[in-house]
């Protein structure tokens, strides 16, 4: 039953993101349903609304099971070759430069975490 709950927390949120996201593409807002669902459970989580525990043991198990969940769009990607093969060296490039790109921010956003927690601790 514990399972139950945590899932309907978790899809309930999906859903409010869906409406959200709709929503704001109604005023030329387009913001995927998954990122404003990502964003509101985050700020429940910060705000205590939804309890770490309450959607912990799903979470986990989404989390390890997650490569399981692109097998669609793999399969996706393999179908629709031929839309994208004359474009290979152009797609290998934004994979590569998107992939620089995002090292570099998380080891710029990690960095800068580090420095304040360090920071409020020296306050403390």
């Amino acid at each position: 039953m514990r399972i139950l709950i945590q899932i309907s927390i978790i899809f309930i949120i999906c859903i409010i993101g869906a409406v959200i996201s709709d929503l704001l593409a109604t005023v030329s807002i387009p913001i995927p349903s998954s990122v404003v669902g990502m964003i509101l459970l985050f700020v429940l989580l910060i705000l205590g609304i939804v309890k770490k525990n309450s959607i912990q043991d799903v979470s986990s198990f989404l989390l390890s099971h997650m490569a399981f969940f692109f097998v669609p769009a793999g399969v996706g990607l393999v179908n629709s070759f031929h839309l994208f093969a004359d474009k290979m060296v152009q797609l290998i490039a934004v994979c590569v430069i998107n992939t620089v790109l995002t090292f570099a921010a998380t080891a710029f956003s990690v960095t800068l975490t580090v420095k304040i927690i360090n920071k409020l601790k020296k306050e403390l």
